[in-house]
């Protein structure tokens, strides 16, 4: 198989604004800090080939010369604008042992793969840091790519109606800013990080009447520390990773009236939020989340349009995002 991919992302007026103060006595206006249109290209020719090595194994093979642009054009300050591209080589191979029905049929199927893959920072980062008066928040980076490497274990066995499946993951990254989601992290570079995981997952299927299933992961994400921009960082657990994920769904799919119902429990445990500051040592840490949500749900036209209503009960920090202010503000002292 071969091919060509080309995707491209446009993003205009990408505002950030902010008061300039956290004291309520002097908030001030709303004011505009960062503004920016933004454009991300990916170029992409691939290839890929796979086949048979024996009665039971099977391999894969593929590779993707990514070709990244990305572009900045501040619309406040020009100096800060920039256009870069880079090339990345994410090759990936699998090779996958199926038991057969002789002597070994009782043993689960094994699959075995690694790869290399890349990533991208905010295009409004700074990567220069000679740059005087870089816009509030904005870090300096060598550079907006960085690389991963991954080596993956996937072993999977069916026993009557019982699917048992096991993942095991190591995962390799040059550089980490902490990014594990949308709202946490760090503005600067913590330097090279690894992330190994345990994923275990049971399901069993009720001949059409419904299912269970649970999942199980944990995980333990770690920087390796060293010298980064003159500063020491030691090794130790990355912010925000999670740390334990557990997941329970029960499904009856057969109801008076049609309907299916739905039925889950999530749990997510604690997670170091933050490696403490001069003014508070201490590490802070998120407390667990629980999840519990349930629907009922009605099918027409053969499934192609579902009517149904969803409820989710949800205890502890779904998100880490604080606004701060000022103690003299809180306390009420002038």
């Amino acid at each position: 198989m071969v091919g060509f991919d080309y995707h491209e992302d446009d993003i205009h007026r990408d505002n950030l604004d902010h008061y300039l103060s956290d004291d309520v006595l002097v908030y001030g206006s709303f004011l505009k800090v960062l503004s920016s249109n933004i454009t991300v290209r990916d170029a992409t020719p691939y290839m890929a080939l796979h086949g048979d090595l024996g009665q039971h194994l099977r391999f894969y093979a593929g590779l993707r010369p990514d070709t990244i642009g990305l572009k900045n054009a501040d619309m406040i300050n020009s100096a800060y604008s920039s256009n870069m591209w880079s090339t990345f080589l994410a090759p990936k191979a699998t090779l996958a042992w199926t038991p057969g029905t002789g002597a070994a049929h009782w043993l689960p199927l094994a699959s075995f793969s690694i790869g290399q893959a890349f990533f991208t920072e905010d295009p409004r980062i700074a990567v220069d840091s000679s740059i005087a008066g870089k816009p509030a928040g904005a870090a300096a980076l060598a550079s907006l790519f960085e690389l991963s490497h991954s080596e993956q274990l996937v072993l999977e066995k069916e026993v009557s109606a019982t699917d048992l499946r096991v993942t095991v993951d190591r995962t390799t990254t040059t550089e980490t800013l902490g990014k594990i989601d949308s709202d946490n992290g760090t503005q600067q570079p913590l330097g090279p990080g690894i992330l190994n995981f345990l994923t275990a997952r049971v399901r069993h299927q009720f001949n059409g009447y419904g299912t269970l299933q649970a999942v199980f992961s944990k995980a333990d994400a770690r920087l390796l520390g060293g010298v980064i921009d003159g500063v020491t960082i030691l090794p130790q657990i990355t912010p925000e990773a999670p740390r334990i994920i557990f997941d329970g769904l029960a499904t009856l799919d057969r109801l008076p009236l049609g309907l299916h119902r739905r039925g889950e429990y999530e749990y997510v445990g604690h997670k170091q939020v933050d490696l403490g500051n001069p003014q508070h040592p201490s590490a802070y840490e998120a407390i667990p989340v629980g999840e519990t949500r349930l629907a009922v749900v009605r099918p027409f036209l053969n499934g192609r349009l579902e009517l149904g209503a969803n409820g989710m009960l949800a205890r502890g920090y779904t998100g880490q995002t604080t606004e701060s202010f000022s103690p003299r503000s809180l306390s009420g002292i002038d």
